[in-house]
């Protein structure tokens, strides 16, 4: 079976090694590869995952990932999916973790990153152009997209997302039905209500578990796993959300990271290709290196890796083997479209909030410009231009310590 899917898994690990700047910047990635390219799936069948995946808590494009193997080859192809999506930026924050921790003392120059965060926002925008293109399809739909932008801009709370899908769904619902649209016939299929209901004890047994394990023996090793397995189950509008979560928990209340160090692997992490969710793999070893040693930074990896992604294997697998079933309702159908044009202006959301996180100067306009740009015009690829942008970020660096 292996052998069979090897093609496939090959490319999910080409996602996994230049899919830079976070979930938006993935979805772009996986229509270019898994659409464009290999014709797995149809542009509608990743964008109506993608989209049941933004309403469930934890890291949206891993879960696409993780579905979009399950719709291929079952539950042994979407793990493995999973493990390889996850593996190069796990393996490369854990490596960033145990350099920190064994040689921490030594001042890390990041200089060098100044412009990978403004090439993130233009290809954040660039996906927000591709998607829009395709799921804007009429007044209503232009309408959700821009009313969630507004609600995303104005109201910066991690509830805002999902309220703004769900809110999508429903103006979709309720709008007056396109005339001349063609209604698709309807074909549901059989619900697997077995792998489903077993997939949610599991999910709700680790949980309980764990909660109950940092109430009785209230430890930090028990209170760090449960906080990992909650930050995976519970978080809506992904990393960028966690982050500041953890930061509150981890630093500020239990001081099992530094501050510097922290932000030190915030930034790598923002650098590198893959989910964001990556930074609990080095939040977790930094985690076990203050309160054990620094010997355990590696368990420390693996568990801050399995608390996050765990919980959001387990969520894929409770809603996506009914929603080949539900998903053929028409007012699921209907509810879809909102739901995709409201994703859409969450992405270009997300890139204006990023840039308020900037500090003003011309060239990052003329970096998020120019990234928009190049990759709307030309041919030149995402890592590619990620290279480039580290190769002037080395040279300014630097100049710029003369």
């Amino acid at each position: 079976m292996l052998k069979k899917h090897f093609i496939y898994l090959k490319d999910i690990l080409i996602i996994g090694l230049t899919a830079f700047g976070g979930p938006q910047a993935h979805l772009s990635m996986m229509l270019e590869v898994l659409v464009e390219k290999r014709n797995y799936f149809s542009r509608e069948e990743v964008l109506e995952t993608y989209a049941v995946c933004q309403l469930l808590p934890g890291p949206g494009s891993t879960q696409t990932i993780t579905a979009l193997g399950l719709k291929r080859g079952g539950r042994f192809l979407a793990v493995l999916s999973l493990l390889i999506w996850i593996l190069p930026a796990c393996v490369f924050m854990s490596g960033v973790a145990v350099v920190l921790a064994i040689f921490n003392r030594e001042h890390f120059d990041l200089r060098f990153l100044i412009f990978v965060q403004p090439m993130a926002i233009g290809f954040i925008l660039f996906t927000g152009y591709r998607v829009g293109k395709t799921v804007i399809r009429n007044y209503t739909s232009l309408f959700v997209l821009l009313l969630s932008m507004s609600m995303a801009l104005l109201i910066p709370s991690p509830f805002t997302f999902p309220f703004c899908l769900l809110g999508g769904a429903l103006i979709s619902i309720f709008a007056k039905e396109p005339q001349g649209q063609v209604r698709q016939a309807v074909v549901k299929e059989k619900i697997r209500w077995t792998q489903s209901w077993f997939s949610l004890v599991l999910f709700l047994f680790f949980l309980i578990l764990l909660i109950v394990l940092s109430a009785v023996y209230l430890t930090p090793f028990t209170k760090m796993l449960e906080n990992f397995y909650r930050f995976g189950s519970l978080t809506y509008g992904g990393g960028s959300v966690m982050v500041p979560m953890m930061f509150e928990q981890f630093v500020k209340h239990h001081h099992y990271i530094d501050y510097r160090d922290f932000m030190t692997g915030l930034a790598v992490t923002s650098a590198i290709p893959g989910p964001l969710f990556s930074f609990a793999t080095f939040a977790g070893g930094m985690s076990f290196s203050t309160m054990i040693g620094p010997r355990y930074v590696l368990l420390g990896c693996v568990a801050g890796t399995v608390c996050i992604f765990l919980p959001s294997i387990l969520l894929v697998f409770v809603i996506f083997p009914i929603w080949g079933y539900i998903k053929n309702f028409r007012v699921i159908r209907r509810s879809i479209d909102g739901i995709n044009a409201s994703a859409t202006g969450l992405v270009f959301a997300s890139a204006f909030i990023l840039y308020k996180d900037l500090n003003f100067y011309y060239s990052n306009l003329v970096v998020i410009v120019a990234t928009f740009v190049l990759l709307r015009f030309t041919k030149i690829s995402a890592p590619v231009l990620v290279l480039a942008g580290l190769v002037a970020g080395f040279i300014w660096s630097h100049f710029a310590a003369r």
